[in-house]
């Protein structure tokens, strides 16, 4: 649960759900089988990671993939 400091809805909170804590790209991928690892920071309270595959950066999402640690 957040509170809101500012603008019109100052003073209440908002409770988000799937929120971007961290994000980091792993590089390129060209379709073929590939193991990548990466360092996921310890962040209280957080069990689950989401894998996006995007085209171009920000583009589409070409895959996805959910895990719980």
């Amino acid at each position: 649960i957040q509170p809101i400091s500012s603008g019109e809805n100052i003073g209440k909170t908002i409770e988000y759900s799937n929120a971007v804590l961290w994000e980091e790209s792993l590089g390129d991928w060209n379709g073929q089988h590939k193991m990548l690892t990466a360092q996921i920071p310890n962040i209280e309270g957080i069990d689950t990671i989401t894998v996006l595959v995007q085209q171009n950066g920000n583009g589409p999402i070409l895959a996805a993939g959910q895990t719980k640690f």
